[in-house]
């Protein structure tokens, strides 16, 4: 059986809220997924292992070390969904890398991102209120809709691609610039 595939993309610090993560993934225990959570930051090896330790399912949640940009985008293209649990949060630039991949996002009400998912269900959900329990909830919700099908992953795509792309956001600077020259 191919399992739910989650993905974690960030650092290991309290305002990331991947403790948040790592306790509602450690929770569900009746859902068949698998989780990757990758540390982008220098994170101690030590806190790594005290983490990976603490979890009840080890064979379903890995805390996994650094990677560089391409593979994380692959790892990324090759999840159902993108988790960003932050406290706090600017954007949350992995949440547009997510939506160009094609994969969905879950993303916490405090990151600025979390305006573009709101406004469009087909990108994913928005955590609120942020607690353990909330993710838990919907990550049951989502993993109970199954997995990313091509034609909703080509759907995020087209629409990162003509909302969020380099290209995208370049035409609109241009534009913006050139109304406000008057031309």
């Amino acid at each position: 059986q191919d399992l739910f595939r989650i993905i974690y993309v960030g650092s290991m610090y309290p305002w990331k809220g991947y403790d948040l993560l790592i306790d509602s993934l450690d929770t569900l225990t009746d859902i068949d997924f698998t989780a990757e959570l990758y540390c982008i930051s220098n994170t101690n090896e030590d806190k790594k292992n005290d983490l990976q330790n603490r979890l009840n399912q080890k064979d379903k949640i890995s805390l996994l070390t650094f990677l560089n940009n391409t593979e994380i985008r692959s790892k990324i293209s090759e999840s159902d969904l993108l988790v960003l649990p932050s406290r706090y949060d600017g954007w949350g630039a992995v949440i547009s890398e997510s939506l160009l991949e094609g994969t969905p996002v879950l993303v916490s009400k405090n990151c600025g991102a979390a305006q573009m998912v709101d406004n469009n269900a087909i990108l994913g959900s928005v955590i609120c209120p942020l607690s353990v329990f909330q993710i838990k909830n919907d990550l049951v919700k989502i993993i109970t809709q199954g997995k990313v099908t091509k034609e909703k992953r080509q759907s995020i795509k087209e629409w990162a691609e003509n909302n969020i792309s380099a290209d995208a956001m370049a035409f609109y600077f241009k534009e913006s610039f050139l109304n406000m020259m008057g031309n």
